[in-house]
Formats: structure tokens, C-alpha cells, sequence
């Protein structure tokens, strides 16, 4: 997708939160893989109802993404872990208090803006091609005779936002040594999100 410039898109402050929170789990820690440290916005399909804006996040051993439904003009955006982490911070009060003002995202080619009611982050975005995603989320069901999983990264889904409410969280195992599908069901009404876990190499 080639970005208009600017492109700009207006969303709720719990919902920029809980998308931004609920991705960041995912995000790599190795600068030295960038594309992998960021979290990967796209606005789509903006000129009818199933306009949105998605954020999804990997680190090779889990992926997750998550959708809302907001219009606005089509972007495409890769932003640090770390600006991302200066955004939530900044949106917590906001959405405990339910500010009722939108939060104004502008992407250029080169930065992105995040436009509070009181204070404005702008950020260079990471450069580099995020990585194909979506067959992985495909459902393929075969008989699984044994997987081992990092349970560590199978508690941090428990952290994405709406799932502290009791929602259960439900595994699709695909085959011996294939990604598991995590259905995380959704966060409120809004945030819609989908989720893979990585098998661990195991001799058993």
C-alpha cells in the first residue's frame, strides 16, 4: 500500500490504547531485526463499513493483531516499541477519564503523529517491509500428537486488554511443530483480536 501524504485517520482514546497495549506484547526486542521492534498500523478499506484500523505485532515466535472500526484515509505505518510505549503512557489517563475528544493519527512516508487533546508525539517510522502475516492465521487443523509451548509467551496473551475480564482464551492446534492459533476473543466492543503461538523444539 503507498501512504497518501499525509494521510490522517481519527480514533477513540481507549481504543488507540487498548490496540497499541494489546500489540506491544509481541513486539521483538533485538534492534538488530527492526521491522520486529515495531508495531505495524494499517488503515484499510475506508470508503465503505468495513473501513478500519488493525495493529499487529511479531517476534518470530508469537504474532498478534488486532482490528477496530475507524474511517479514515489508508496508511500504512511501522513504529517503535519504545514511541509506542510514550503513546500508551499518554493514553492511560485519558481513556480512565473516557475523554470524549478523538485522537488524531497523521502518516507521512517518513513520521507519524500522534495528536492528543493536550500534547502531540511525532516519531520517525522504522524502515523495512513488515513481513506477510496473514496465511499464517489460517486455519488448517490436523491431528496433533504433541506440541510444546513457551508458557511465558503463552501468559503474556493474558495481558491483551479485555482478557483480565474472564474471557477465555481458545488454542487451535494445527499439527506437531505448527503455529497454534490463540483465539483471544475481543477487548470490549471494538478491538477484534486474532493471535499465533510458536511451537518449541522439543526431543519428547
Amino acid at each position: 500500500m503507498t501512504n497518501q501524504v499525509p494521510a490522517k485517520l481519527t480514533i477513540g482514546a481507549s481504543d488507540l490504547l487498548d490496540l497499541l497495549s494489546g500489540a506491544i506484547i509481541a513486539t521483538g526486542k533485538d534492534d538488530s531485526l527492526p521491522t520486529l521492534t515495531g508495531i505495524y498500523l494499517e488503515s484499510f478499506s475506508t470508503e465503505d463499513d468495513l473501513g478500519g484500523l488493525s495493529a499487529t505485532a511479531t517476534d518470530r515466535y508469537r504474532l498478534i493483531t488486532g482490528k477496530t472500526h475507524y474511517k479514515g484515509e489508508a496508511f500504512t505505518a511501522l513504529v517503535h516499541n519504545k514511541d509506542a510505549s510514550e503513546v500508551i503512557r499518554a493514553l492511560k489517563p485519558l481513556a480512565k477519564h473516557k475523554e470524549p475528544r478523538g485522537i488524531i493519527l497523521e502518516v507521512t512516508e517518513r513520521e507519524i503523529t500522534f495528536r492528543l487533546p493536550d500534547q502531540t508525539f511525532t516519531f520517525r517510522l522504522l524502515d523495512g517491509t513488515f513481513p506477510k502475516y496473514e496465511h499464517l492465521l489460517e486455519e488448517h487443523k490436523e491431528d496433533t500428537g504433541h506440541i510444546s509451548m513457551n508458557p511465558t509467551f503463552l501468559g503474556d496473551f493474558a495481558k491483551v486488554p479485555g482478557m483480565n475480564k474472564g474471557v477465555p482464551m481458545h488454542l487451535t492446534f494445527q499439527g506437531s511443530n505448527k503455529p497454534v492459533l490463540i483465539g483471544l476473543g475481543q477487548s470490549g466492543d471494538t478491538v477484534q483480536w486474532r493471535a499465533l503461538l510458536m511451537p518449541m523444539r522439543s526431543s519428547a
